[in-house]
């Protein structure tokens, strides 16, 4: 007998424990439908109820699907540089949402993310390329100074944003001020870096 429960699936070896829930129980019976031999489907309020009563009699399997591309998924995770030193986290803004396959996190990060289960942790370590990519020099730009001539409190090392094609507002770092020329470095702050990321899968909404 096999019980979906909103593209999970519950796998039972117990046909006793089973029957408990082939609809004739008063409480379940609202909650669970028939699809076909052996196969019913549970209503996300009945889940935590069905899991909770086969977790305590341990008379079943359990197999959560694992996350695949086109899954919109939800985690928690923490971002450090090779030192420990932490760079992001979601502690910070709250667990981040995104579809595997979309390209909205980087290669890396997504291709740890695919086949974990929710409640999985995962450390992973991210090599420039995996990431955001090599420093490219070809980036790293000369402007005259006066373009910049409405930016207060210009700094060497400050980030700001210029806008790009179609309105795109991109980050780049100041590098070097000049008299007449400002050096602004177009890379990915975190470009040519190694990344390391504790990662732990929430949901797979």
């Amino acid at each position: 007998m096999v019980i979906l429960i909103h593209g999970e699936s519950l796998y039972l070896n117990e046909v006793t424990v089973a029957y408990k829930f082939n609809c004739s129980s008063l409480l379940v019976k609202p909650c669970i439908s028939y699809i076909s031999k052996d196969v019913y489907f549970a209503t996300k309020e009945i889940t935590n109820i069905i899991k909770y009563y086969f977790f305590a009699n341990s008379r079943f399997v359990f197999m959560e699907r694992s996350a695949t591309k086109g899954d919109t998924v939800k985690v928690e995770y923490v971002g450090t540089f090779e030192d420990g030193v932490v760079f992001d986290t979601s502690d910070n803004h709250g667990p981040l949402e995104f579809k595997l396959g979309a390209g909205v996190v980087i290669r890396g990060f997504e291709d740890a993310v695919i086949g974990m289960k929710p409640g999985e942790e995962k450390e992973i370590r991210l090599t420039p390329r995996e990431a955001y990519g090599d420093h490219n020099p070809q980036l790293i730009k000369k402007v005259p100074r006066e373009t910049l001539k409405k930016i207060e409190d210009l700094e060497e090392g400050m980030t700001m944003t210029v806008e790009g094609p179609g309105g795109l507002e991109i980050p780049v770092r100041v590098s070097q001020i000049g008299p007449e020329q400002v050096t602004i470095d177009l890379n990915h702050p975190l470009a040519g870096k190694t990344l390391q990321f504790k990662i732990k899968l929430l949901e797979i909404v």
